[in-house]
């Protein structure tokens, strides 16, 4: 059980075992209650030089920062980025591949905010050499992370769309990959596949990702190429179109409320439909093409009610 886990830690943790220190840390660190006890803990470990302490740590700083102490200069709950950069090199000096991926991430969030671009470029280049070194020690959210450098164009060799799908394409196959990044990677990697035209392949990755992973985007992609007339059939099939807008629009895309409000406003595949087509957008006010779709609507009522 957890208490009796916390029980057994606190007795090697009180003989001066790091590794202890740090494990009890983590689990005091999620009681709020006990969250001072647990972060003294992991700076007791990471002090001692232990590594997942000074990843933990430096996790702790950059996501949550410290909480109110007793006395006025210690009380901050505020993250601290550079201190969590600090914490990160430190274990990632010990070779500790998350560190490594937590380090790259922090210096491209750091990269991110600085004002002096050579700065953010040394960061930026620093981030991606980590990154590589945790994403071949088997970190998946590292390729990810490294495919959406090089697809944006903030790689060294940037853009690099042959590297970012090469990144892309081991998060599919990484065992331990998070189901939220599998999706975002399958999705991005369909796009790729889109913009160089193999759409039979996007395709087949917009569905998987659509069905297997509920994501909207993929669902609303899906529908594009359906309505452009790359689906199965060759053909544009407005139909199957607005079956998959309406997945997505569900879902809570606005991009799909306005594709699919476009399709009622041209009767195209649905019934032609004003009223639906404008509550649609409704539902998407900040929508770019919102604003056009609803003017053309408002014409044709002018139209109906002058006939």
């Amino acid at each position: 059980s957890r208490e009796r886990a916390k029980a057994l830690l606190g007795l090697a943790a009180k003989q001066d075992h790091a590794r202890a220190q740090n494990d009890l840390g983590v689990l005091l660190l999620q009681e709020a209650a006990h969250r001072k006890d647990g972060l003294r803990l992991l700076e007791i470990s990471a002090g001692k030089g232990y590594a997942k302490a000074q990843n933990n740590l430096g996790m702790w700083h950059e996501r949550v920062g410290r909480p109110a102490g007793d006395s006025e200069e210690d009380a901050s709950d505020a993250p601290d980025l550079s201190a969590a950069i600090r914490l990160y090199r430190r274990a990632a000096s010990q070779g500790l591949p998350l560190a490594m991926f937590n380090l790259g991430c922090a210096l491209l969030r750091q990269a991110a905010q600085r004002q002096d671009e050579a700065a953010a470029g040394n960061d930026t280049r620093e981030a991606i050499a980590l990154l590589s070194c945790a994403a071949a020690s088997g970190v998946a959210d590292a390729h990810y992370f490294l495919a959406v450098q090089y697809q944006s164009g903030r790689g060294p060799d940037a853009p690099n769309f042959a590297l970012a799908k090469e990144h892309y394409q081991c998060v599919l196959v990484a065992p331990n990959a998070a189901p939220a990044t599998v999706a975002r990677a399958m999705h991005q990697l369909a796009n790729l596949l889109y913009r160089e035209q193999q759409f039979s392949s996007a395709r087949a990755l917009y569905e998987r990702c659509a069905y297997e992973h509920t994501c909207a985007d993929s669902f609303n992609a899906l529908g594009i190429m359906l309505e452009d007339g790359h689906g199965p059939l060759g053909q544009p099939d407005c139909r199957a179109a607005a079956r998959a807008f309406e997945q997505a629009q569900r879902l809570g895309s606005a991009d799909a409320a306005v594709n699919l409000a476009a399709l009622h406003l041209r009767g195209a595949g649905v019934d032609r439909d004003l009223a639906k087509a404008r509550n649609l957008l409704r539902g998407a006010p900040d929508h770019p093409r919102a604003d056009a779709l609803l003017r053309r609507i408002r014409l044709e009522d002018r139209s109906l009610a002058a006939t």
